[in-house]
C-alpha cells in the first residue's frame, strides 16, 4: 500500500504518459534561465504596472535561486528523465538513511515481531510529510528539503563525529534546505530553546554558501522584490493539501494569527521538555514544520 503510489505516481505513470509535473516543469525552466546567466524571476510577473494575482504567480518561480542552482545539472536532461532522476534521488536518500538495516531491525524488534516491520517506521514518516501524491506527481522542492533533513539527521547520529562536529555539520545541511523552502527557518527558535549552538552556527554557515552558489543579486532580488509580493498573496485554494481542502469547504478559511498561535504552543510544549530532545529527534519533529 506504501509503495504503490510511490512507484506509479513519482515513476510508471510520468514514464508512460509523458506528464512532466507542472512545478517540475517551472523549477527546469528556472534552472535553465540561471544558467544562461538570467534571472529565473519573471519581469511580466513580479515588474509590471499592476500587482500580480494569485494564479499568476502560481505560474512562476517563486523560490530562492539556490534550489534552481542545485537542479542546473540535470538540464542536461530532458525534463522527463530529470524529474525522474530527481525524484529517485531525494526518495532514494530518504529511504536509504532512514530505513534500518536488517541487522539493527532484528536486534531492535528481538523476539516482538518481523525484522522489516521497523522499516515501516521511516516509510509512514516519509510518506505523511506533506500531500504525497502531490510530491510525487509535480516533483516539488519538498522532496529535496526532506532529503537534506534526513542527512541533517544522519549527521546528528554519527558516532564518528564530536558532538560539535555533528551540531555544526548538521546546522550547515539545515541551513541549505532553510535557502531551497524557507520553512525550515522556523526550527531556529526550537535550536535556541535547547541551546544547540553549533548547530545555528551551522545553519548561518549553510545559508552564507548557499548564498555564495545563488549569487549576491539574485539572492536580494528574492528577499526584496520576489518574497514581498508573494507573502501578500491570498492563497488560490486549488491544491489537495488539507489547508486547501478546508479552504474550499469552508468560507472562512484559517486566519494567520490561529497559525501563528498554534506555533507558538508548540514551542511552549517543547520547552518543557527541552532537556530530554536530542538534535536528532529536534531535526525529525522539524521536519513536520
Amino acid at each position: 500500500m506504501i509503495l504503490y503510489p510511490l512507484l506509479k505516481f513519482g515513476f510508471v505513470q510520468p514514464w508512460a504518459d509523458g506528464y512532466v509535473g507542472f512545478d517540475f516543469e517551472i523549477f527546469y525552466q528556472a534552472a535553465l534561465d540561471i544558467r544562461e546567466g538570467k534571472s529565473p524571476y519573471s519581469d511580466t510577473v513580479f515588474h509590471g504596472d499592476s500587482p500580480p494575482s494569485p494564479d499568476e504567480v502560481a505560474g512562476v518561480y517563486v523560490y530562492p535561486a539556490f534550489f534552481a542552482r542545485l537542479l542546473i545539472p540535470l538540464t542536461g536532461l530532458t525534463p522527463l528523465l530529470a524529474k525522474l532522476v530527481f525524484v529517485a534521488l531525494t526518495y532514494g536518500v530518504v529511504l536509504g538513511l532512514l530505513a534500518p538495516s536488517p541487522q539493527s531491525a532484528l536486534e531492535g524488534m528481538g523476539s516482538k515481531g518481523p525484522f522489516w516491520l521497523p522499516v515501516f517506521i521511516p516509510l509512514c514518516f516519509l510518506f505523511s510529510w506533506g500531500p504525497l501524491i502531490e510530491n510525487l506527481r509535480f516533483g516539488q522542492s519538498n522532496l529535496l528539503t526532506l532529503a537534506l533533513f534526513c542527512i541533517a539527521w544522519r549527521v546528528s547520529q554519527s558516532k564518528s563525529l564530536a558532538p560539535r562536529s555533528r551540531g555544526l555539520l548538521a546546522g550547515v545541511l539545515l541551513g541549505m534546505a532553510s535557502m531551497i523552502k524557507l520553512t525550515p527557518f522556523l526550527i531556529l527558535p526550537f535550536l535556541v530553546i535547547s541551546l544547540e549552538w553549533f548547530a545555528l552556527a551551522g545553519v548561518a554557515i549553510g545559508v552564507i554558501l548557499a548564498v555564495l552558489l545563488s549569487g549576491w543579486h539574485l539572492t536580494w532580488e528574492f528577499f526584496t522584490q520576489i518574497l514581498p509580493v508573494v507573502s501578500t498573496l491570498e492563497s488560490s485554494s486549488r491544491g489537495i493539501d488539507l489547508g486547501s481542502i478546508l479552504e474550499r469547504r469552508f468560507p472562512v478559511p484559517v486566519s494567520g494569527w490561529l497559525v501563528g498561535l498554534f506555533y507558538l504552543a508548540v514551542l511552549a510544549l517543547f520547552f518543557r521538555y527541552r532537556r530530554s530532545i536530542t538534535l536528532g529527534e529536534l531535526i525529525l519533529l522539524g521536519a513536520y514544520l
